[in-house]
């Protein structure tokens, strides 16, 4: 008997056919691609990697000359499903011939399902064999051993819900940047494509509400009033309790009231200890969050980094919304690796002293466990294993995070001082590290004490020195990448895997672009979702968005039926649409005025040129 499977990459179907083939593997070409043959149980194997998708929606050939089809008709054209890549497409189906049986191993997702269910249609044209379904969350030996031990049915539901987010994006994407795009040419010559797309935008406009408040912002001048008072033990700083006073005479009234003094009562001191709890298993979302504002990297390099470091065995799968462990999760064979592993080893043999008890969240996705290292591994091995600059500071971020969810709390000790100055109110406070707990393995998080020297309460301490400082009130900040991811998170714009290649895909439209950490608006995204907010303001918001998801995880959840979903997309999309005509000469004469009319650009030169 002869078993065919299927994995989502290369570098997967070469882990899967060593860890079953115990090492007796001879790699094969097919249609000029590698696979892999094996013998186990007694049964022949072939096992190939895919490319990720290997077919694509497109619209038929008819559709795709700009200037000769109505953009909106679009919305009510069925797309057709086509071979992407016909070398793929080409060993499936000679993989597929000399099946009894095929296996889909791709990504346990809704997109793996999805890239699973494209090579079942190619090998159904060629054989009616059955079909099974591996699921792994880590290209480990044990759970790939599990994972085809114990095979599953396809996941049809979330096969179809990729499908359906496919299609409905394809067709907004195509109609409302088409009908955007023509509609400002008609008004400015410009080649510039104004690109539209049902996460790209609302993505954009978490960036362009923040950028409005910024340009919007006007400073204002106020005082605060501040105190350098000196005790035994030290000099600390205190702040009249009035805080920021916007209005001028009032702080020159209490500086004046106060300008002389030589001493302070400390009316109250309070000391309490408070705990910093570890933080929640790592899922998708959090990672990217964490990898972008601890290490400086981008969510879509961060998440690349994620994958080949699952591929190459060291963490396990990196798209789950889960960030609690299951009760059966076996902490203690991952926690003994590291006590072998000298970089980690205090860590994990602190741990192993108690009984181990994870800090949980409380989503989970039922699909993946969330995302921990599966052995400890050295900076030097990662780096060999993955040819990728970032991937052991990757790594190190993935175990030092896993160890913390599993230590103590860290405990401060926090002191406020209540002081008197001429019966006025003064503020100052301390925080001291008592017990590092977590944060010894999580430098990351960068916790200074704030000392302040020891006094009693109702003791007098001497004032040094009395300010009453001029400042003016800062503007918002810019989004960080981690807070529009935070953001997109918690509207419903995307999904834990296509997070990242939203915020790419603006970037590269030229709408925005980040610098360290922060994202800054450019001109052209800020010119569109000016003009898209001020006509159709329901293309920027998240709401429609949102909607659509929901449809599609309704189909994944059996819940929707496929043809029901799409229909129900349409609709809203339509809705849109019908907005977008409705306020076609107020949004063109938006964006056009402020876009270089590129043929005045030429003629100017040509006549400087003469």
């Amino acid at each position: 008997m002869t078993v065919v499977a299927f994995a989502e990459k290369n570098k997967a179907a070469a882990q899967i056919a060593s860890i079953l083939g115990d090492g007796e593997v001879e790699k094969i070409t097919v249609e000029g691609l590698p696979a892999y043959e094996f013998k186990w149980k007694g049964e022949e194997w072939l096992v190939m990697g895919l490319s990720g998708h290997i077919m694509n929606y497109d619209f038929p050939e008819q559709y795709n000359k700009w200037s000769e089809v109505n953009p909106g008709l679009l919305l009510g054209i069925d797309p057709k499903k086509l071979v992407t890549r016909s070398d793929y497409a080409a060993a499936v189906k000679n993989l597929a011939k000399r099946a009894d049986k095929i296996i889909l191993a791709c990504d346990y997702d809704r997109e793996g399902e999805n890239i699973g269910f494209e090579a079942k249609t190619l090998a159904e044209e060629v054989t009616n064999v059955p079909f099974a379904r591996a699921r792994f969350s880590a290209l480990s030996q044990k759970e790939v051993t599990k994972a085809f031990e114990n095979l599953m049915d396809p996941d049809y539901n979330m096969a179809m819900a990729a499908e359906a987010r496919q299609i409905l994006d394809l067709k907004m994407g195509a109609a409302f940047t088409r009908f955007v795009t023509l509609s400002v040419r008609e008004k400015a010559r410009t080649k510039d494509i104004l690109s539209i797309g049902p996460c790209q935008t609302p993505t954009c406009g978490f960036v362009y509400e923040r950028e409005k408040v910024i340009r919007a912002f006007q400073a204002k001048d106020f005082w605060k009033i501040t105190a350098i008072f000196s005790a035994k033990g030290g000099e600390f700083e205190g702040t009249h309790r009035a805080g920021n006073i916007h209005d001028k005479e009032k702080a020159a009234e209490i500086f004046k009231k106060l300008k002389g003094a030589k001493e302070g009562l400390v009316a109250k001191k309070t000391v309490k200890e408070t705990k910093t709890s570890p933080p929640n298993p790592l899922n998708t979302t959090e990672f990217l969050k964490r990898a972008s504002k601890f290490l400086g990297i981008s969510p879509e390099l961060a998440l690349e980094v994620a994958e080949q470091l699952y591929l190459a065995g060291f963490t396990s799968y990196p798209r789950t919304e889960t960030n609690k462990y299951a009760d059966d999760f076996d902490f203690k064979s991952f926690v003994l690796d590291f006590a072998r592993q000298k970089e980690y080893k205090p860590f994990a043999e602190s741990i192993l002293i108690a009984p181990i008890v994870p800090k949980n969240g409380d989503k989970d996705g039922h699909d993946h466990p969330p995302i921990h290292p599966i052995r400890a591994a050295s900076r030097g091995e990662v780096s060999s294993a993955v040819n990728i600059p970032q991937a052991p500071e990757v790594y190190d971020l993935i175990a030092r995070h896993f160890l913390a969810n599993l230590m103590p709390a860290a405990v401060f000790e926090k002191t406020h001082l209540h002081l008197l100055v001429k019966e006025d109110p003064f503020d100052s406070s301390g925080t001291v590290l008592k017990d590092s707990g977590w944060l010894e393995v999580y430098p990351f998080e960068n916790k200074k004490d704030k000392l302040l020297p020891f006094v009693e309460e109702g003791e007098e301490v001497g004032i040094k020195k009395l300010s009453n400082i001029k400042s003016k009130t800062s503007p918002p900040k810019k989004l960080t990448e981690a807070e529009l991811l935070t953001l997109m998170d918690k509207n419903g714009i995307g999904t834990k895997a296509t997070a990242p290649s939203h915020i790419e895909t603006n970037k590269k439209r030229g709408y925005f672009e980040t610098k360290g950490k922060t994202v800054s608006m450019l001109d052209t995204g800020f010119t569109l979702m000016e003009g898209l907010s001020l006509t159709v303001p329901i293309l920027v918001r998240p709401d429609i968005r949102a909607k659509i998801e929901t449809l599609i995880q309704e189909v994944e959840d059996g819940k929707k039926e496929f043809e029901a979903a799409l229909e129900e997309g349409i609709a809203l999309l339509r809705e849109m649409y019908s907005q977008l005509e409705a306020n076609k000469k107020e949004l063109t004469s938006s964006i056009a005025g402020t876009i270089k009319d590129e043929a005045a650009l030429e003629d100017k030169k040509l006549h400087r040129d003469l």
